[in-house]
């Protein structure tokens, strides 16, 4: 199952399903289904759909469990109706269920609650970029600033102040609870599902000062502020639900820059896979319902990990089970 975030018209934010090319409004899809299939009464069912599926998806991820079997039993609904040929056009109370997804503007899947981005994390990665290699069982970590996030469709802005700009493919783990010192065994189970990352980094900036080998440190000042400039990190263009992906560890992913593909990759040959990056971030970090973790980006022995872009390019991210995220770099 995939879910997002959209915006019809004027009017604020839902939660949707994605169904085949569509997109049907979860709130008024359950609504139905209780109306239909669970015999609630019209003037009570919006009410307590209402209730049961919030307008943010951190409220959703937040209701954990019940928020997802709220998805599932929307999401079967709408299948059982569509093999029985029934109308799903409006809910009970007016509301409209289906919508092409031309109707409506796709948003970023959530508001983050905290980013934090994984580095180094592939061999070739190492190699290409001549960085020394993190010590066994580590990865390379920092933080970006929430609201550096968008969504798909969004202009990337070029900051001022570099004049070297690139952009990383990236799987993104989205947190679904509470989480302290969980082993690799069990680290899956606090995952609530999966996006498209774009990494975004001012190289030039964080070229500055840096030293040979593990003495590299002064660069690391501009760090911060070279991945947190404002629109740096690209999210979308959905979640797709951890049960729809049992093996994060087996997805394909294409990058392409004005349609030319310049980035292949897959997640089976990350150094540190998910499990075991969410078991060495969670020892000394307790990670929280809504947080994002970029899994770094992506390369192969044929195609390097970073791709420096221009004002006006066209960048589309794709990641298998996920889709395409899809941005713009604008001045």
């Amino acid at each position: 199952m995939r879910i997002v975030t959209f915006k019809k018209q004027e009017s604020g934010s839902r939660i949707g399903l994605v169904h085949g090319e569509k997109i049907a409004d979860l709130r008024a899809t359950f609504e139905k289904f209780l109306c239909e299939e669970k015999g609630v009464p019209a003037e009570r069912a919006k009410d307590t759909a209402s209730q049961q599926v919030p307008d943010s998806m951190i409220d959703l991820i937040n209701r954990e469990g019940e928020g997802v079997a709220c998805i599932e039993q929307a999401n079967e609904f709408l299948n059982r109706s569509e093999a029985k040929r029934q109308s799903l056009e409006y809910s009970a109370s007016g509301d409209k269920i289906i919508y092409e997804k031309g109707e409506v503007q796709i948003l970023k899947p959530l508001q983050v609650f905290r980013a934090l981005n994984v580095g180094a994390n592939y061999n070739a990665y190492l190699a290409m970029m001549k960085i020394v290699e993190p010590y066994e069982g580590t990865v390379e970590t920092f933080w970006k600033l929430p609201q550096t996030v968008i969504g798909p469709g969004e202009g990337i802005i070029w900051p001022v102040s570099s004049e070297q700009v690139s952009c990383e493919m990236e799987l993104g783990v989205i947190i679904g609870k509470k989480t302290k010192r969980v082993s690799k065994d069990n680290a899956l189970d606090c995952v609530f599902g999966y996006t498209v990352v774009n990494d975004v980094t001012a190289i030039d900036l964080i070229k500055r000062g840096l030293g040979p080998g593990r003495e590299g440190l002064p660069g690391f000042f501009y760090l911060c502020l070279a991945k947190s400039f404002d629109t740096f990190e690209s999210i979308g263009p959905c979640i797709t639900l951890k049960d729809e992906i049992p093996d994060p560890q087996d997805l394909t992913a294409e990058y392409r820059i004005n349609g030319e593909l310049k980035v292949k990759g897959s997640t089976s040959d990350m150094r540190l896979n998910v499990a075991e990056i969410i078991e060495f971030i969670s020892q000394d970090i307790t990670l929280y319902p809504g947080d994002l973790i970029a899994t770094g980006a992506m390369a192969t022995e044929e195609y390097a990990p970073q791709m420096n872009v221009r004002i006006g390019d066209k960048i589309e991210m794709g990641i298998d089970k996920i889709g395409v995220l899809r941005n713009h770099i604008s001045g």
